[in-house]
């Protein structure tokens, strides 16, 4: 059965409209990125690019897209970020592998891009 997380009834319809968005541009990105050309919302192997799964609170499918996205992204910044800055996304990634909720993925997901985008186009 899919993992669901719980509803965080504080988040408005509004906001739960703009994570949507932020996930599903970060996983596309990834892809992107990766492969060299745009991909569809759901276009990935997996259909995981899908702000949808956002909207479903379906946590298992975020936290597997977000840590696939990242190591995309990790082999696309070939060793630039510091040692600091390693470090601190080794921990991020961590941190989604124990997240609670999808609002714990998205802040990971904003970290992440504040040290990614200094060295891509993220």
């Amino acid at each position: 059965m899919e993992e669901r997380a719980p509803y965080n009834v504080n988040v408005s319809p509004a906001e739960v409209s703009k994570q949507a968005y932020t996930y599903e541009n970060f996983i596309r990105t990834a892809f992107k990125l990766s492969l060299g050309k745009d991909i569809e919302r759901a276009g990935d192997p997996a259909k995981l690019a899908d702000g949808d799964l956002i909207r479903i609170r379906s946590l298992s499918k975020v936290k597997a897209a977000t840590l696939y996205s990242i190591y995309i992204y990790n082999e696309l910044l070939e060793n630039k970020p510091n040692k600091d800055e390693t470090a601190r996304i080794g921990h991020l990634i961590a941190d989604i592998i124990v997240a609670d909720n999808i609002e714990q993925v998205l802040s990971v997901i904003e970290e992440f891009k504040s040290i990614a985008k200094q060295y891509i186009l993220i």
